[in-house]
């Protein structure tokens, strides 16, 4: 349990690292799903990809990183790892989103990297508090 909450930086309640946990572990759920369906080969993100010009194996390189950072949050002293990887891919797919396609389609991009540099700040190492 002690691994899944992570320690406690100065001042930080019992409540706050519950909910930093719900944030890791929410974003950690939806990057798996979104690697799923880049692997997968989804209609939608092939079509995407191709409208956007960017080439067909990028879809196989995001999803594998999106796998390796979902893992990396899992625990959280690699967590800020995990969502330091994660942030590279989100914001190259927060403005592809943003510049080439309607402004409304950002919005699941902009919240996931919203919440991996909330982990990122939450979980870095102490060394950088």
């Amino acid at each position: 349990m002690r691994d899944l909450l992570g320690s406690a930086a100065p001042g930080q309640t019992l409540a706050a690292r519950r909910a930093l946990v719900g944030v890791r572990l929410s974003l950690a759920l939806a990057m798996l799903v979104l690697a799923a369906r880049n692997l997968g080969g989804n209609a939608h993100v092939t079509a995407d990809l191709a409208r956007w010009g960017w080439p067909a194996w990028t879809r196989v390189l995001v999803g594998l990183v999106q796998l390796g950072g979902a893992l990396l949050l899992l625990a959280s002293a690699s967590a800020p790892y995990g969502a330091a990887l994660l942030a590279v891919v989100l914001v190259a797919a927060l403005s592809a989103h943003l510049l080439l396609d309607p402004p409304t389609t950002a919005i699941v991009p902009a919240a996931c990297l919203l919440a991996a540099l909330v982990v990122m700040v939450a979980y870095r190492p102490p060394a950088l508090r």
